[in-house]
């Protein structure tokens, strides 16, 4: 792992002969590098050198460990109106062409004393402009490979868990039969037992190298590790622990998905154990407070459930992001979803270190749930009736006795691992 080299900083270079005489700034941080390019194009790297992300001559793309780029772009008024696509492999490589040239000049000039750093700073710049420039087409394709032979696909965090380092202790949903979504459909549910979770902590660690410092925290992944017997739990965050460089500046706790309707143990002890153990948020699916639509949406479980298991979450020092589906139910459970949620919301005292996700419904025409909503006459929400929804929720939502949660929009398509 590369080592940091002192505090954050930014330095400047330019004009400087780097394509068209461009201005650089580069910033220099212990877990990242961002080179800036006249303000018009900016490039985000890991400290393994991977491309994290491209601002380039207008167009925002961001890079995933599978080497897949997605290009987003606004096209309307809403928080979930963007379009978003896959680029081609021609354009990833005439990206990835114009991103050599550009690094590749800078660090020319740093070598030939153009850029007027002192020698310290010189020799960190070129080592992390060098780092960027290991990465060939063919390095990208293996590391490609390599990270699809330690991952099952991962289709989902939550937003506040983008950057953190994943961790299938678990693969696939154990109910994996909810209406409106189809993550988990490939694969059937299985927990790693300890000796295999321990080989997918070590290849997980030696794939992401220096990169690992990005990653802010671990996510239990799939979509409900948390399912898993108390020894078991117990086991595989020791497990993390002992595999996993945890501390300051480095891995800051353990997020998970949950749900209120597994045979998940409940106890304030159970929970205060994981917490003990690094567990800071889990977030759970209510999707909506009315029983009548969870029961449409054929997910099980209860709003009375879902607020008791928050309210023992909270108890045992655990955070919650609590996350709500808009749209759900179309016009006939318009009323009702809100009314219900709100109370749901309320009823769990949620508190500033919470979370409520308001997450747009984007069930495809031939989902489970839209056959639903076909067969039962349930005309879908407009964009313009989906944020008046929106608004009501966020204006609806009363603080705790510790003050008001935090609410975010969670569109799912913008997820890229």
């Amino acid at each position: 792992m590369i080592p940091p080299h002192g505090p954050n900083r930014q330095i400047a270079l330019g004009p400087f002969p780097a394509g068209a005489l461009r201005s650089v700034l580069a910033a220099l941080r212990n877990d990242s590098t961002t080179i800036d390019l006249d303000r018009r194009c900016a490039l985000s790297f890991d400290r393994a050198g991977r491309l994290i992300r491209a601002f380039w001559n207008g167009r925002s793309i961001r890079r995933g460990l599978d080497d897949r780029f997605v290009e987003k772009h606004k096209t309307g008024p809403y928080p979930w109106s963007f379009a978003r696509r896959e680029l081609a492999p021609a354009e990833r490589l005439a990206l990835l062409d114009g991103v050599v040239r550009e690094i590749s000049a800078i660090r020319d000039g740093v070598r030939g004393g153009a850029s007027g750093l002192s020698k310290g700073e010189a020799a960190d710049l070129c080592e992390r402009l060098t780092a960027v420039l290991v990465w060939t087409p063919g390095a990208r394709d293996a590391d490609a490979a390599r990270f699809r032979s330690i991952y099952l696909p991962v289709p989902i965090l939550p937003p506040d868990q983008y950057e953190a380092l994943v961790v299938q202790v678990t693969e696939g949903c154990a109910y994996n039969q909810c209406a409106f979504c189809r993550f988990y459909r490939d694969r059937a549910f299985r927990a790693k037992p300890a000796n295999e979770l321990r080989e997918h902590l070590r290849a997980v660690r030696a794939f992401f190298g220096a990169g690992i410092s990005l990653r802010r925290s671990v996510f239990l992944a799939d979509a409900n590790a948390l399912v898993l017997s108390p020894s078991r739990l117990v086991e595989a965050f020791d497990l993390l622990r002992e595999e996993l460089p945890f501390g300051p500046g480095a891995l800051r706790g353990v997020y998970s998905f949950i749900d209120a309707f597994s045979c998940v143990p409940k106890s304030p002890a159970h929970f205060r154990s994981l917490a003990e153990r690094g567990l800071r948020r889990v977030y759970l699916g209510l999707e909506t407070g009315c029983d009548e639509l969870l029961q449409f949406l054929e997910k099980p479980g209860s709003r009375e459930e879902a607020v008791t298991l928050v309210q023992t979450l909270r108890a045992a020092g655990v955070a919650v992001g609590i996350i709500v589906l808009l749209g759900v139910g179309g016009e006939r459970y318009l009323e009702r979803h809100v009314a219900l949620t709100l109370a749901a919301l309320e009823a769990m005292r949620l508190g500033p270190n919470d979370i409520v996700y308001l997450s747009p419904l984007t069930a495809d025409p031939d989902s489970p749930y839209r056959r639903l909503e076909r067969e039962a006459g349930i005309r879908p929400l407009t964009d313009v009736e989906m944020a008046a929804q929106l608004s009501t929720i966020k204006a609806g939502l009363r603080a705790g006795p510790a003050g008001r949660p935090k609410t975010a929009v969670y569109d799912i398509r913008d997820f890229l691992y």
